[in-house]
């Protein structure tokens, strides 16, 4: 989504922290969880809060090209950059496993016949590997956009070298015209989690990918200081007006905001200091973002759960309970992501440096 993870280090060591889009990635985490969560809250999902996961594959474009690319073209292996790809991910994405299993389980317990077993082992060996889904369930739901996003960046490490202006502009418009068959065939763009959507997923990640990674190449670097509150109301409208306004009904608003409007709020919002107070909100909205997106919606089954044990039937009638579930749901991802995921990856990170520098010095 995904990489809801930002980088914050070029290729050249220079630091470099996107504030904007930081913020962006956290309010749409938030917009996809209420979405994954309205039910719990007795009104309806956002229109088109299924439109963040094509603004993440475009984020995630922007900022690996900015922290990898050179590295790639100058030498990083592609396994290395894998191996790195995979520790940035893989430990919150195993808090988010762990929840949506024992949601699965509870689940299935409650069911009058007796437990599969196997469909359980079955769809959390699938989970365990990020493989799209093959109509097991999915334990964690935002899986298959993770799936993707490795899939993106693997290509991209593979062809960096060789990824110039012509193909990087082939590649974003065959991604392109698939996109817009896939939308016309099936009348919207929000798919990609089942087998047979696959077609739509591989178009919806290589075009706005390969967005950001053109987008990244013609960012010129300066940045917007003096207008800085100005330009980030211009962008939280914009990204209010994608997430609230626009109805999924409406296929060509659908393909004008991710064709138009995101490039648009990414270029904005990489040219834009907000100042030292501004930067502390996009940063807690950033570092919960990712956080967040892997375990929401396992929490959101195991508060539903909560809640029926509490009120019984009565449950959905207590709408409040699931208007506190995000503000919780923000507070456990930021918690996560400072006392457990932060540490871990420099842990892993250390061990996977420290084995190829014994490996080197055989």
């Amino acid at each position: 989504m995904t990489a809801l993870a930002n980088e914050d280090r070029s290729a050249t060591g220079r630091r470099r922290v996107f504030h904007l889009l930081d913020a962006i990635r956290g309010l749409a985490a938030f917009a996809v969880a209420q979405r994954h969560a309205a039910w719990l809250m007795g009104i309806e999902a956002w229109p088109s809060t299924y439109l963040a996961v094509d603004l993440f594959f475009m984020l995630s474009g922007f900022v690996i090209a900015f922290s990898y690319e050179r590295r790639l073209i100058e030498g990083m292996s592609w396994r290395h950059f894998m191996v790195l790809r995979v520790i940035r991910l893989y430990p919150l994405y195993l808090v988010g496993l762990a929840l949506g299993l024992i949601a699965l389980v509870g689940h299935e317990v409650q069911k009058p016949h007796p437990v599969d077993w196997t469909m359980i082992g079955e769809a959390l060996f699938s989970a365990a590997l990020m493989l799209p889904n093959w109509g097991l369930p999915a334990i964690v739901g935002p899986r298959w956009s993770l799936t993707y996003e490795l899939v993106a960046n693997a290509g991209y490490a593979a062809l960096v070298r060789r990824l110039g202006a012509a193909l990087l502009a082939g590649i974003i418009a065959v991604a392109g015209a698939v996109l817009i068959a896939e939308v016309a065939r099936n009348g919207t763009i929000d798919l990609g989690w089942e087998y047979w959507q696959m077609p739509t997923a591989l178009a919806r990640v290589c075009f706005s990918f390969g967005i950001g990674v053109l987008l990244y190449r013609l960012h010129d670097g300066k940045v917007a200081r003096h207008w800085a509150w100005v330009a980030a109301g211009i962008v939280g409208a914009l990204s209010i007006a994608a997430f609230v306004v626009v109805g999924g009904s409406y296929l060509t608003l659908e393909l004008l905001l991710v064709f138009l409007l995101f490039p648009a709020l990414t270029v904005a919002a990489a040219s834009v200091d907000v100042g030292p107070r501004g930067a502390v909100i996009c940063g807690i909205l950033g570092t919960t973002s990712y956080a967040l997106y892997v375990i929401h919606q396992p929490a959101a089954l195991l508060w539903e759960a909560g809640l029926k044990r509490v009120f019984g039937a009565d449950a959905m009638l207590v709408p409040w309970a699931g208007w506190v579930l995000l503000p919780i749901l923000g507070v456990v991802a930021w918690l996560l992501d400072r006392y457990y995921d932060t540490p871990v990856r420099r842990r892993l990170v250390a061990a996977y440096n420290g084995a190829r520098g014994a490996k080197n010095r055989r």
